[in-house]
Formats: structure tokens, sequence, C-alpha cells
């Protein structure tokens, strides 16, 4: 089940207001938001039935499946296509959606994490979950310092790569990691970057690819005060590298390092 931060608000409560001074520029914004949805949709190869209602012809947006807008503002601040079976590319056009705080591109057919979702700096909330994605995960995703919510968990083995995880250490909100079928070979970092990470609560790395590690680039004395959950499943690691998982840190309330394989 997925996890969303409270504060994302449901598409029901979301009504738009353009009312008092700044009537016509909020008028001049919602048309960019409303043309950004239309161009998104046009990128796509198979669009879901539900998406058809996206059209210019219809003045509200905020009615729109999937769109949700804030209630004082009347900004699109939530984009949810969780399972609408849809492929083709994730268009440049959500940039202009400036208020965006919540996307969920789950269970689709995309095929590339594009490097400027990294641009997307409003997000507190991601979620790219079981798509086919191939290629390297885009260090740009450290550039969304709000984020709270990172999932690009996927279902086929071995499709991404992350050479260095540098970019983690860069998203200081965090609290929630879910990360699979990825080769983190090269990540010599990726134990480092995690035991230093200062809110992040929740890990969970399945069917990955990870290398040996160096003990030496370790602290023993600065264990993460907020990893709370750990799971690590379905993996290859060395055998070296379980003590140092367990030492990670000192709230662990769930751990599950089942059917991992063994190397070295």
């Amino acid at each position: 089940m997925k996890e969303e931060p409270e504060e994302v608000l449901d598409q029901t409560d979301l009504q738009p207001k353009g009312k008092g001074k700044g009537k016509g520029k909020w008028k001049g914004e919602k048309k960019a938001e409303r043309r950004a949805l239309i161009d998104f949709k046009k990128g796509l190869t198979i669009v879901a039935n539900r998406l058809v209602l996206w059209t210019s012809e219809e003045e509200e947006c905020c009615n729109w499946i999937g769109v949700g807008c804030d209630n004082s503002t009347g900004h699109i601040v939530k984009l949810d296509l969780d399972g609408m079976f849809t492929t083709g590319e994730i268009g440049y056009s959500l940039l202009e959606l400036k208020c965006l705080s919540h996307l969920d591109l789950s269970s689709n057919n995309f095929h590339k994490i594009p490097d400027f979702i990294g641009s997307l700096s409003e997000l507190t909330y991601l979620d790219l979950s079981y798509n086919p994605f191939t290629g390297i995960i885009p260090h740009q995703l450290g550039n969304i310092s709000m984020l709270l919510y990172l999932d690009p968990d996927l279902i086929y083995l071995h499709s991404l790569k992350s050479n260095n995880l540098e970019w983690l250490s860069h998203l200081f909100s965090l609290k929630s990691l879910k990360i699979g079928s990825t080769n983190f070979t090269k990540a010599t970092n990726w134990l480092q970057v995690i035991q230093y990470h200062p809110s992040l609560s929740v890990l969970h790395f399945d069917h990955c690819d990870f290398p040996e590690v160096d003990p030496s680039s370790l602290s023993h004395f600065n264990s993460s005060n907020s990893l709370s959950v750990l799971q690590l499943t379905s993996s290859t690691l060395q055998p070296s590298t379980f003590p140092l998982l367990l030492n990670l840190s000192r709230k662990f309330v769930e751990l599950d390092f089942s059917d991992n394989c063994f190397s070295g």
C-alpha cells in the first residue's frame, strides 16, 4: 500500500478559486496549466480512456480525472495517473505545473525517467513504480529537496543503473525510498550515503545488485537516528555487508533480508 503524506489533498476536496485582485493573472496561469496537461497527453502514444476528457473544450481542468487543485489558489498540485496503462514519453510540459507537489505515474508503460523531473522543485511525493524503465537513474532527482516519498520500484529485473548515490544525500527531507531492479555495482558509496542520511526512515531495496562495502568508509559512531524499516530482499550482496547493515540504525523495528544471493 502506498504511503501518502497527510498534507497532499484529495481531489474531492480541491476546488478552484480565482477571486480578488489577481484574478486576471490567475486566469492566465490556469490556462497555462490546462495547456500543459493537454500537451502532456499529446506526448502519449496510448492514452487511457479515462483521459479522454482532457480537452481544451473542458474549461475547468480541476475536474479532470487524475487532477487535483489547491482549494485556495486553484493551482494544480496533484497528478495521479496510477494504473492508466499509458505509454509514451513523460513530457516537458509538466514543468509548467509550478505548484505540483504530488506526481504518481505508477503502473504505466514509460521507459525512461527524464532528467527534467529534478526541476519539479515543489514535489513532496513521486511514484514511478511498475514501469519498464531502463538506463541510468538521473542524478537530477537530488534537486527535489522537498521530496518526502520516492518510489521508482520496478517489475523488470536489473533494468536501471545508478553509478553513484550522491544525489540521495541531497534529498534532506526524504522519509521513504523504495528502489527495485537496479544495478548499484558501481555505486561504492551506497551504504555510506544511507548511514549519513538525516531523515530516511523507510528503505526498500529489492532485486538489486550491490558492490562490496569498505568498512573503513563507514562511521561506527554515527548510526542513523531515523531509519526504522529496512527491506533488502532478492538481491546480490557480499556476506560481509550484513553486519554493516545491522549497525546502520539503533531504531530498527522491521528488517527483511530474505531471498538474497551471496557473492564472494
